[in-house]
């Protein structure tokens, strides 16, 4: 069984996240090795919009397996796993196709910064959707994939004179 589903309807790509044997979803190598094939497809065909949604109530995507690769050593693998973990989020950020990150449940660690390589994130406003960057908040870590220089500089938007002015990051919506 493979970590993403694929369907294409009226030229939007939905990739239904679904880690298999898991409770929560982990964005793995299976799962990028998919999501860069996806995205190349979609650039070919004319795709108009690619979206992100989960499977799983409770989680969008809890992270990456980075500490299952981390304590794997320098296995002729591991550097290839990274690079094709680091491609999906690139192939993803570079897009000139609209991404769209539909979140419902739990995002975290480098899911929320899949989220943040996504041109668009929609929220679902419910008590079980969270995020969370655990590689500041836990280990000290600079998020691993790049994806913190999507979030606007410290005071951009107070600048602009506020509220009115602000281009929110994140939607909220209801019966997502």
């Amino acid at each position: 069984m493979k970590p993403l589903r694929v369907r294409r309807t009226q030229g939007v790509l939905l990739l239904t996240l679904d880690t298999p044997g898991s409770p929560v979803n982990i964005f793995d190598v299976p799962a990028a090795r998919q999501v860069v094939e996806a995205m190349e497809q979609a650039e070919r065909d004319g795709t108009r919009a690619v979206v992100f949604q989960s499977a799983k109530p409770d989680s969008f995507l809890n992270g990456a397996r980075l500490m299952s690769l981390y304590s794997a050593g320098k296995s002729p693998h591991t550097s290839q796993d990274l690079g094709l973990l680091s491609a999906a989020y690139e192939a993803v950020r570079n897009s000139r196709v609209l991404t769209v990150a539909a979140i419902r449940g739990n995002c975290y660690g480098c899911g929320l910064e899949f989220a943040l390589t996504c041109k668009a994130r929609v929220a679902a406003d419910t008590r079980d959707t969270h995020f969370y960057l655990t590689e500041l908040k836990d280990y000290l870590l600079l998020p691993a994939f790049g994806s913190m220089r999507a979030l606007p500089p410290a005071g951009r938007l107070a600048r602009r004179g506020g509220p009115a002015h602000r281009r929110p990051e994140v939607v909220r919506a209801a019966g997502l």
